[in-house]
């Protein structure tokens, strides 16, 4: 009975089984070792299209009339017995009446007791429906993130296609400006101005902005200097400030790393934003752009940068839309000051990419501190700048400015040197605590002066202590200006005034101005005024190398460019052969054997990436190094080059430490040896010549000398180099601009960009760098050219003055009263070497041949010199030696 029982629950429970497999839609099924189903629910034998009958026995081949699915299921089915795996995929499946379906299928493989395979097991879901949702939600996605996209690209191309026009409004409304105009007609044109200028800000944040929702907007990671950026947020700003008569002062710690890892540009574009809106909502007083060193962890830094005005300030209400897309302050303040009101959006969102936080703490009426922070990666600094050789804590120095925030910011920094500081307000002040200093022998050593100040300023205070105390121990004197530092020498006059330092004050620029005003004052009574005398040590010392063994190319169709490697490679003796296109570089690679290629990128007749390309077809020269010369200095810039063929990249205007890098990196070991001896450098022939080109406020003349190495010879070459090759360049860029030849304008003003950052006009650069880029861009350049042009003649027109009234020198009147043949043979070994001092006798020389058999041969030396193709020069310079005699 028991038994009966039992025999019964088990029938039951087959019974409740069997209803539950039929009850699911899933398609249930099993299979045992030959692929044949052993078991199956109605849901399957539904699909096969044999609701009612029992399927035991049989194969996917006899049930299925695809026999091409029939062998993939097999496929798999084997896949999964020889695997022992489970397996998951999803298939599309077609009923008997037509309808297909995707399911979802599971197959697993099963054993007896013993664990021997018996089979598998399988389960497949119908998934149609839930497929089908994913498909028409990425489809609705895909649409939704198209539109946006078409936003984003049509607000970037309005903003470009508005910025074409707009430049030229504001480039024409300035050239108007320089005409002469009433005093309605200046008011208007201001107006015009102020607005066009405002407009064109809206337009950057728009296209931001656009980039921001695009998620376009990247932050680069690239090593950079804290002192650059800040150096650019002030020479953007101050101007703004000083219209304002507002005191613009920078506060950075000497805690903060020189250089960090992150993004220079949207660093500056934070604080140039920043700094141009406490300027604009401030009237009075002063802005105050302070860097800390909030946190450091080994490499890991925290930077925190704050801007502090003394302006109108921000309601409570309104600081919780501060950071809102398209808000001010208030409508009033939006017609008041005007702008987009998405300039703090673009920071927070920019702040946010590189990992930081900004806020602000304001109140009405009485200023506001806009505060964010950046974490970043300290780079070790390679390249600084060796210390000051001064010990400040024997310093005793006067600090005197009427700004309390000024003075203050000044006591702290020159206090962190060990100096002794005291603080004057004003000039009388000065003038006492001096004569006091001196009554009781606690003489100053220094004194940091401000010029703009009530009562007696700076420069009149000064002239007092020079001169009228009688003092024997008379302070050096650095005198500080927010105003044109030109105008501050020019008043200034006989008045000895030892160095000038440009507000905001910059740690580094003050360290500077401290040790030239020191280095000039001990060196008064040795007959050397000169401040020329010390300029910027260069990391690498071409006589300290000798690279005699070895032979390069430089390829580069402009001539100072030509030069400026020849003059910095000149003292390792190296052997240089040059070549003005790609074709001619060509033919001597072909034809010569070198050892390392510099090669310039826009040539005429063949370019850089051509040429290089040819020359790599030939496995020949697979191990020939070819660097890359340009202006174009952008990570993409250097990648493009690399892709190209060649093996490094250098910029323009050519670094000499980064050229030197780059040829020891390349040239062989063997062809690189040390010297022992320096060859020594006269400085005096040229200090007249150097102070009198640094009265021309085009040129940054000291920074430009110390980018030549020191190597003043070299300078005065290139800025004389210079005056010859741009002599009518402003005449030919305005008449390819008539003639519509964009092209070789683009190749001219690409050459003039290099050609004038080599002697310092870095100004005049980088206005040629902005026409290149409007020329390339097909934008409307006609008033950016007028400038670039205007510029040009103004250097031009006082470089030729400066080089008249140098003319006469001692040792061309000795030289002209040699023969021809002795100055010849005088020459000839110098060409023979390379030597650029061959140079400076080719004038004389085509004097000397004047009304001679030989003119027309020494005029051709001359070109070959001043082609520096010295070769040829040398072989015609023996051949006409040969005849004279």
């Amino acid at each position: 009975m028991a038994i009966n029982t039992h025999t019964n629950d088990i029938e039951k429970l087959a019974s409740l089984l069997d209803a539950l497999l039929n009850a699911t839609p899933d398609l249930i099924f099993a299979k045992d070792k030959n692929y044949k189903y052993i078991a199956h629910n109605q849901a399957f034998a539904k699909l096969v299209g044999r609701p009612n009958e029992d399927l035991t026995g049989k194969s996917d081949e006899e049930l299925f009339k695809d026999q091409e699915a029939a062998k993939r299921l097999r496929l798999k089915d084997k896949q999964i017995f020889d695997s022992g795996d489970t397996q998951t995929s999803q298939e599309t499946t077609v009923y008997p009446n037509g309808k297909t379906i995707k399911v979802d299928t599971l197959k697993a493989p099963f054993y007896d007791e013993q664990g021997e395979l018996m089979g598998l097991l399988g389960i497949s879901r119908d998934v149609t429906h839930r497929v089908e949702a994913e498909q028409q939600l990425s489809q609705a996605k895909d649409k939704a993130e198209a539109a946006n996209q078409a936003k984003s690209e049509f607000l970037a191309k309005m903003s470009h296609e508005i910025r074409t026009p707009m430049n030229a409004v504001i480039g024409l409304t300035q050239l108007l400006k320089r005409t002469k105009l009433d005093h309605e007609q200046t008011d208007y044109v201001d107006k015009i101005l102020n607005s066009a200028e405002v407009l064109l800000s809206i337009i950057n944040d728009v296209l931001d902005y656009s980039k921001i929702e695009a998620n376009s907007l990247s932050i680069e990671k690239i090593p950079f200097s804290i002192q650059k950026v800040l150096d650019k947020t002030i020479t953007i700003c101050e101007l703004k400030a000083l219209e304002k008569n507002l005191e613009f002062i920078l506060d950075l710690s000497s805690q903060v790393p020189n250089y960090v890892m992150g993004d220079p540009n949207r660093l500056q574009q934070i604080l140039v934003n920043l700094a141009n809106n406490a300027i604009k909502f401030t009237q009075r007083g002063h802005v105050i752009v302070k860097i800390e060193l909030a946190d450091r962890q080994n490499n890991q830094a925290l930077l925190k940068f704050s801007v502090t005005d003394t302006g109108v300030g921000i309601s409570e209400k309104c600081q919780k839309r501060l950071f809102t897309a398209f808000s001010q302050l208030d409508n009033s303040l939006t017609r008041e000051f005007e702008g987009s009101g998405l300039g703090l959006v673009i920071c927070k969102q920019i702040v946010e990419l590189m990992g930081g936080h900004i806020s602000v703490l304001s109140e009405e009426g009485r200023g506001s501190t806009f505060t964010f922070t950046m974490p970043c990666e300290v780079v070790e600094d390679a390249k600084k700048a060796k210390p000051h050789q001064i010990d400040y804590t024997k310093l005793k120095t006067l600090v005197v400015d009427d700004s309390v925030v000024a003075r203050s910011i000044l006591v702290e920094l020159l206090s962190e040197l060990g100096m002794h500081v005291d603080c004057a307000d004003s000039g009388q002040d000065a003038i006492n605590m001096v004569k006091k200093a001196s009554e009781i022998r606690r003489d100053y050593d220094l004194i940091i002066m401000d010029w703009r100040m009530p009562g007696i300023d700076g420069i009149s205070a000064a002239e007092q202590i020079k001169q009228d105390l009688g003092k024997n121990h008379i302070p050096a004197i650095l005198l500080l200006s927010a105003y044109d530092l030109d105008e501050a020498r020019r008043q200034s006059g006989a008045i000895h005034i030892d160095a000038y330092v440009e507000k905001p004050v910059k740690p580094q620029t003050l360290l500077d101005g401290i040790s030239r005003s020191l280095c000039h004052q001990q060196s008064l009574g040795q007959n050397n005024n000169s401040s020329w005398n010390s300029p910027a040590p260069s990391k690498w010392d071409g006589s300290q190398l000798d690279f005699s063994q070895a032979k390069i190319l430089v390829v580069d169709d402009n001539t100072i460019n030509r030069k400026v490697v020849c003059g910095f490679l000149s003292d390792t003796n190296i052997q240089i052969d040059i070549a003005v296109d790609g074709e001619q570089a060509l033919d001597k690679i072909f034809t010569y054997e070198y050892d390392l290629v510099l090669m310039d990128i826009q040539m005429p007749k063949m370019d850089g990436y051509t040429a290089t390309r040819h020359v790599r077809q030939n496995p020949k020269f697979d191990n020939l190094p070819i660097i890359a010369m340009t202006a174009h200095a952008l990570d993409s810039d250097k990648s493009l080059c690399i892709s190209k063929g060649m093996n490094a990249h250098l910029a323009k205007p050519i670094n000499p430490d980064e050229l030197f890098e780059v040829v020891l990196k390349w040239l062989k070991a063997e062809k690189i040896n040390k010297q022992q001896t320096a060859p020594s450098q006269q400085h005096t022939k040229f200090d007249n010549f150097l102070e009198a080109l640094s009265w021309i406020p085009q040129l940054e003349v000291e920074k430009a000398l110390s980018r030549c190495q020191s190597n003043r010879k070299l300078y005065c070459k290139l800025v004389d180099d210079f005056v010859t090759e741009h002599q009518q360049s402003a005449a030919d860029f305005l008449n390819l601009k008539r003639k519509d030849d964009c092209n070789a304008l683009f190749i001219k003003v690409h050459s003039l960009k290099s050609s004038s950052a080599y002697i310092g006009a870095f100004g005049l650069s980088q206005k040629c760098a902005k026409l290149e880029s409007q020329i390339e861009l097909n934008q409307d350049f006609y008033a950016n050219l007028k400038e670039v042009c205007n510029e040009l003649e103004q250097i031009v027109n006082a470089i030729s003055y400066i080089l008249k009234s140098n003319k006469a020198q001692t040792e061309e009147v000795d030289q002209l009263a040699k023969p021809l043949k002795e100055q010849l043979q005088t020459l000839l070994p110098l060409l023979q070497k390379s030597d650029f001092a061959a140079e400076e006798l080719i004038p004389m020389v085509v004097e000397s041949s004047l009304n001679t058999e030989f003119a027309e041969q020494v005029k051709q030396i001359s070109e070959f010199v001043s082609e520096i193709e010295f070769e040829l020069a040398s072989d015609l310079c023996e051949l006409t030696l040969n005849q004279c005699s």
